[in-house]
């Protein structure tokens, strides 16, 4: 939601920045996250949010996929991780677009993509914390073409592709019936593609 007040936390001691690594059917994939900006997930035993993206490429064989709600981009680069020719990944949230940015470059190698090539840094991300239209954050491309964005995903159709076949909703939300059907709603008016919420 663009009009809720953000929130961030000061670092009390050590380093702010953490790294997991999270198992997919292709092999790993390393995710960095800034503890003190951003929500933190990390399953125990199994990643069900994994696994549910990879049932839905199993079952959508999409060429293009979109992480409607990035995070720290672990969903979209799995994703990329599994083969699929192009990634886009955004969050309103600019510690999340950075990070994601973050993320592919760390994770390229496997990625089978060059370098990637940041289009805002970290500073100008934080001057506008909860992006509303889409900005181009970093882009990449080889075996896979990714793209990251930060904006309202509400607004992220002007800067899509025609055709989207996939989209995760990894909204905080989900016990909000009609919100999810709100957002569900206009993504497919906007957009089009199968959705899923993980």
């Amino acid at each position: 939601d663009t009009d809720a007040e953000p929130q961030a936390y000061p670092l009390l001691a050590g380093c702010d920045v953490r790294a997991d690594i999270f198992p997919t059917r292709a092999g790993p994939v390393v995710i960095y996250k800034q503890q003190s900006a951003m929500h933190i997930e990390f399953p125990r035993e199994r990643d069900e949010k994994i696994l549910s993206l990879e049932r839905e490429i199993g079952r959508h064989r999409p060429r293009t996929f979109v992480d409607a709600c990035s995070g720290a981009g672990t969903l979209g680069i799995a994703a990329a991780r599994a083969g699929v020719p192009r990634v886009i990944a955004n969050d309103a949230w600019y510690a999340a677009a950075f990070w994601t940015a973050c993320n592919v470059a760390v994770n390229r190698e496997f990625l089978g993509v060059g370098e990637v090539a940041m289009h805002a840094s970290y500073d100008d991300l934080r001057r506008r914390p909860v992006g509303r239209d889409p900005v181009l954050v970093a882009t990449a491309a080889g075996a896979q073409e990714i793209e990251v964005y930060q904006g309202d995903l509400r607004h992220l159709a002007a800067v899509l592709p025609p055709e989207i076949d996939l989209v995760a909703l990894d909204l905080f939300e989900k016990n909000n019936g009609h919100k999810i059907e709100e957002i569900t709603g206009a993504w497919r008016d906007r957009v089009g593609g199968a959705i899923f919420i993980p």
